[in-house]
C-alpha cells in the first residue's frame, strides 16, 4: 500500500482543520474532540487548539496564518541586573512568596522564570536559602 504522507507535520495539519473550524463557529471544545477522532495519540491538546482558536477568531475567516512565524530561537528571559534586583527586592520583602508570585509581579511566564531562575541561582542574590526556590 503507498503512503499518503505529504510531508506536511501533523501538527499544522491540525492548526488548519482548526483554522477551518473556527470559521464555522465551532467550540474550541468540540474542536479537540473531533480532532482526536483524526490523530488519536498525535493529537494536539485543548489547551493548544483553545490558543489556536482565539487567534483564529479574531481573523477574518481564511486569512490567518497557519505557519509559525520565524523566531530568533533564543528563550526570553529576564536576567538582567535590573530583574535581578526586582527579584532580590521581592524575597527580601517576603521570603516566603512563591516562583508563581514573583512570576506574576514581574510580568513573566512560567517558562520564563524558569530560565531565569536558572540564572539567578548560579548569582550571588537573595535567593540563597529562600523558600522561593
Amino acid at each position: 500500500m503507498e503512503s499518503c504522507y505529504d510531508g506536511m507535520s501533523t501538527r499544522l495539519k491540525q492548526r488548519a482543520v482548526t483554522e477551518f473550524l473556527c470559521a464555522e463557529n465551532v467550540t474550541p471544545a468540540e474542536i479537540h474532540r473531533r480532532l482526536q477522532a483524526m490523530y488519536d495519540e498525535n493529537t494536539v491538546n485543548r489547551t493548544t487548539v483553545t490558543h489556536w482558536a482565539i487567534k483564529f477568531y479574531e481573523c477574518e475567516p481564511g486569512h490567518a496564518s497557519i505557519v509559525d512565524q520565524p523566531c530568533s530561537g533564543k528563550p526570553v528571559s529576564m536576567t538582567d541586573d535590573k530583574h535581578q534586583k526586582q527579584v532580590d527586592d521581592l524575597i527580601k520583602h517576603d521570603c516566603r512568596i512563591t516562583q508563581k508570585q514573583i512570576a506574576g509581579r514581574l510580568g513573566m511566564s512560567k517558562k520564563e522564570w524558569a530560565i531565569s531562575l536558572v540564572y539567578l541561582a548560579t548569582q550571588n542574590s537573595a535567593l540563597d536559602g529562600c523558600h522561593a526556590c
